[in-house]
């Protein structure tokens, strides 16, 4: 079962699982007007589900069959001042040459703290040891939404055009201290079964 499968199941359950509470209070409620009121908001918590878990899964489908991997590495919290940024690597196939293939990369946010401005260097090496991208990326948190909202990283997107059939390597170099893991994720236009996919949201 796909992640965006699944996804989309636990959205419509937790609406539909909402709504049937609901319907279970309406039940022992003998007050119409009352009953009438958290019937139509039984209703709506189960439209929302439903609706929202079709909305999750014809938007993420698409990129989940896309995604060549979806992967995290470790991040730079066991490196100290003045110490040389560690290299993180991560392995995938190459089965479409000549197509620019979408690299997205994002440090993971410390728990319950803003994230920092941050700073990683993204390396694609082909099969026969060529580099064929080099990339200092920068990221610049954004607060998110809410009263207690805290700053959060975004993914940060570049392309390559792989000319080599096989094996390729992303080397992933947190310069900035501090960055707990790395999040790593490359997607093939032409790829369309999903297969080799792990995701998590």
């Amino acid at each position: 079962m796909s992640a965006s499968l699944i996804e989309a199941l636990i959205i419509g359950g937790i609406g539909i699982i909402a709504g049937g509470i609901l319907l279970g209070v309406r039940h022992k409620l003998h007050d119409g007007l009352y009953s009438k009121k958290i019937f139509n908001l039984s209703v709506g918590f189960i439209l929302i589900g439903v609706v929202g878990g079709i909305i999750s899964y014809s938007t993420s489908i698409e990129y989940e069959k896309n995604t060549i991997i979806r992967s995290k590495v470790a991040g730079s919290m066991d490196v100290q001042e003045g110490d040389l940024a560690p290299i993180r690597t991560v392995e995938f196939t190459v089965n479409h040459t000549g197509v620019a293939h979408t690299l997205s990369v994002k440090p993971v946010d410390p728990l319950l703290k803003n994230s920092f401005d941050a700073e990683i260097l993204v390396t694609v090496i082909d099969p026969a040891n060529n580099e064929v991208l080099s990339d200092r990326q920068y990221f610049k948190p954004e607060l998110g939404s809410g009263k207690s909202a805290v700053k959060r990283w975004r993914f940060v997107d570049t392309t390559f055009v792989p000319q080599r059939f096989g094996k390729y390597t992303v080397q992933i170099a947190p310069i900035t201290i501090g960055i707990p893991e790395v999040e790593v994720w490359i997607r093939d236009p032409q790829k369309e079964d999903g297969r080799e996919t792990f995701s998590w949201r």
